[in-house]
């Protein structure tokens, strides 16, 4: 299993890249996530998922730009949800 990890947003924020056997999976979206996922892109990896931890600010900064970018499904907790 393969994974890569960025740092972003005003909170230095984590989150992850995860290659899953169905695709990659991306772990919350700190400011900046979107452009870290999209440079991914050059070498053949798209995004399937993008799952929130939680719905705190500094995990869902970029969501909206990344569901824009990749059109993956979200999955979160309900009350976490858009």
């Amino acid at each position: 299993m393969n994974y890569e990890s960025f740092c972003g947003g005003i909170f230095e924020t984590n989150c992850y890249l995860l290659q899953a056997p169905e695709g990659w999976i991306l772990f919350d979206a700190p400011e900046g996530a979107c452009e870290w996922v999209s440079s991914f892109r050059r070498r053949g990896i798209d995004l399937k998922l993008l799952l929130l931890t939680h719905g705190h600010i500094d995990h869902v900064q970029d969501v909206a730009r990344i569901k824009r970018q990749f059109g993956c499904p979200i999955g979160c907790h309900p009350l976490t949800a858009p």
